[in-house]
């Protein structure tokens, strides 16, 4: 999950890129694995955008209480989420993380994960 403006600048771009390689590197686990974008402000994202990242769920949040929820809050924009099925936040990867990290760490949650897929 990240939240960004749906203004979506580079690095917002480059987050969605690798939430949408990180899922695809998951290979046969990949449906376990959903990607999650929270708008932190009214602006509609561009369609472009939209048609490259099919398949990422948006959420409106501006406003919303659930932006409170995560950690560091002056720094949300850097960061890439973790969520778990329950809605625990697993771990935050900073901004420009190690892409090769960040599929092993999914694999193993995965692998880890005891509920039914």
């Amino acid at each position: 999950m990240t939240i960004d403006s749906g203004e979506c600048d580079q690095h917002c771009q480059k987050k969605l890129y690798l939430m949408r390689q990180v899922r695809l590197a998951q290979h046969t686990e990949k449906d376990r694995v959903e990607r999650v974008w929270l708008i932190n402000d009214d602006i509609q994202p561009d369609a472009e955008i939209m048609h490259q990242y099919e398949g990422t769920r948006l959420v409106l949040a501006k406003g919303r209480t659930l932006l409170e929820e995560f950690p560091a809050v002056e720094s949300q924009l850097d960061h890439i989420y973790v969520i778990d099925p329950m809605g625990n936040l697993m771990m935050r990867y900073p901004r420009d993380p190690e892409p090769k990290k960040m599929v092993d760490d999914i694999k193993r949650l995965l692998k880890l994960s005891h509920m039914e897929h």
